[in-house]
């Protein structure tokens, strides 16, 4: 095993290791990096330290050389389509719609409207229905709830985020 130690600004130091295996950066700083600029020193005064801070330099390495930490990043398995439809959903939809059930903003909670929009109208699929009601939100109202949605979305949502955002509310309640 090959040591080479490296000062950085700032204080940090940086002990560049090559083992048989694979080579690795460790950086250090603080506490450790004092121990480590000590057992230099005494490094270059030729072993006059007696070997005290060789055991701490030495768990340093052991640490620094063990595997690392497995980290889990959650990945989404929404489509690209219905990721789209989410971000569309945030920014358009969410202020006054809700997705849990029986949660109401200012319209009506939209948890589960993929399953309800396909029996809402006869005759008519799910995704027919969603995209009536957002381009032309008089056309459908819920009872109990009066038409304060806007009627812009034909003009202000491209055809993509439009697809995206029917896709997303068809997940809902699934």
């Amino acid at each position: 095993m090959r040591v080479r130690y490296v000062a950085h600004l700032m204080g940090l130091m940086r002990l560049k290791m090559r083992l048989n295996c694979h080579q690795k950066d460790v950086r250090v700083s603080g506490a450790a990096a004092l121990i480590m600029r000590q057992f230099w020193i005494c490094v270059g005064r030729k072993g006059s330290c007696k070997g005290r801070w060789f055991g701490l330099l030495l768990l340093m390495l052991v640490v620094g050389c063990s595997e690392p930490e497995v980290v889990v990043t959650a990945v989404s398995t929404q489509s690209p389509e219905v990721q789209l439809g989410n971000d569309v959903y945030v920014r358009e939809c969410g202020a006054c719609h809700s997705t849990f059930p029986d949660t109401v903003i200012v319209g009506p909670s939209l948890f589960g409207i993929g399953q309800r929009a396909k029996t809402r109208v006869l005759g008519q699929d799910g995704r027919t229905y969603l995209f009536t009601s957002i381009l032309l939100p008089d056309e459908y109202l819920v009872d109990g709830y009066e038409n304060l949605m806007p009627a812009t979305f034909g003009k202000t949502l491209t055809g993509e985020e439009l697809d995206g955002v029917v896709a997303y509310l068809m997940t809902l309640g699934e």
